[in-house]
């Protein structure tokens, strides 16, 4: 039963994990409404069953920051069929991992991958509680559908059965290529009332020998459209990739690109909606399965709010429209933009032809 409890959190970790993994030991002391102490180590390979074991892992992301995230765990004092369980994530946004220190900060489980640093810490947590986590991936129960709405879910549950932090700080203060140590504490307290609260002091960690993981292909034909009120992305990438999910970066008006959000490992489109009229935008996609890929290449729109009939895109439907409509259809259009022809195919049929006149007529007398 041990056994099965490592396989499930080392899952849910994977969903951040990176492209260098290391080896090493972190320990700290905790205090405040519960007292003990907290220590593990990377175990070598070992047909036994481990009672503790820690890694890092450093993944160099789509715009070029870095995620740390150290998944931590060993045997409870108290009881032998339970662990208890310390992750701690930072992001360095430059991708020069330096000497540095972060606030920590809480978990968003609606966006958990927009964050600078975190510390959580579960005592205690049994084999039930995890396999739970998990078995639903296991039995089929989680697809594209509801993929999003699962790991929101994951994560709540998490957190729900966690110390979580309210002050702190997480410091890097050696580094080369093959280590880097620092220092952490903070505050910390579990949801409910009236809350527990510890003090985590004297934190440590030390991790050597890295190992390097070989990123997934960058996904491919990246393209967007007006559609509405929104933009419509889609790209491609194989099916029979491993991958867990595809993060989706933004730049409006020429900024530096930014994280925007995440789809399932099974979606291949995503709508950008609420967007304000006039924006020059950007976007670009990345695969994370073990590693984040390097980006696709980058596709650009300009959101002008295209409504199914305006073919010129006056914002007016009349008979211009038609004639640029017809022009399209006879080829003397022979270049339209995305946005014409999505305009052009008012019923919608994916086909542009006279019953897309008929119905831009029909829309005129209406």
């Amino acid at each position: 039963m041990k056994l099965r409890l490592i396989i499930p959190f080392l899952y849910l970790c994977q969903i951040l994990t990176g492209q260098s993994v290391w080896s090493g030991n972190i320990e700290f002391q905790y205090s405040g409404l519960a007292n003990g102490d907290f220590s593990a180590e990377t175990m070598p390979d070992s047909l036994e069953i481990p009672t503790e074991g820690t890694f890092a892992s450093i993944t160099l992301d789509s715009l070029g920051g870095s995620n740390i995230l150290i998944p931590s765990f060993k045997q409870s004092d108290s009881n032998d069929e339970a662990y208890d369980i310390f992750l701690m994530y930072m992001k360095d946004s430059d991708g020069e991992i330096e000497p540095q220190s972060w606030n920590v900060e809480l978990v968003d489980p609606t966006n958990i991958f927009d964050i600078s640093a975190t510390m959580i810490y579960m005592t205690e947590v049994d084999t039930a509680f995890l396999l739970g986590l998990i078995d639903p991936i296991i039995n089929g129960e989680v697809d594209t559908e509801n993929w999003s709405e699962y790991l929101a879910g994951v994560f709540t549950q998490i957190l729900g059965a966690s110390y979580l932090p309210i002050s702190g700080t997480i410091a890097i203060s050696e580094i080369s290529e093959d280590s880097f140590a620092g220092e952490f504490s903070g505050l910390m307290g579990e949801l409910g009332w009236p809350p527990q609260i510890i003090y985590i002091d004297e934190g440590a960690f030390n991790y050597t020998n890295p190992f390097a993981i070989a990123a997934p292909d960058a996904p491919t034909n990246l393209s967007a459209l007006n559609s509405g009120d929104n933009i419509e992305l889609s790209w491609d990438y194989p099916d029979s990739a491993l991958i867990t999910h595809f993060n989706i970066y933004h730049s409006f008006n020429g900024n530096p690109f930014e994280y925007l959000n995440f789809t399932d490992f099974l979606n291949r489109s995503w709508i950008h909606s609420d967007v304000e009229l006039g924006v020059h935008a950007y976007y670009i996609t990345a695969v994370s399965g073990i590693v984040e890929s390097d980006p696709s290449e980058i596709t650009e729109i300009e959101f002008m709010n295209a409504i199914l009939g305006d073919v010129n895109g006056d914002g007016v439907i009349n008979v211009l429209d038609i004639v640029q409509l017809v022009n399209i259809i006879l080829g003397v259009n022979s270049s339209p933009t995305e946005n014409e022809l999505w305009a052009a195919d008012v019923n919608q049929d994916s086909e542009i032809n006279i019953l897309d006149v008929v119905s831009i007529v029909n829309l005129i007398l209406d």
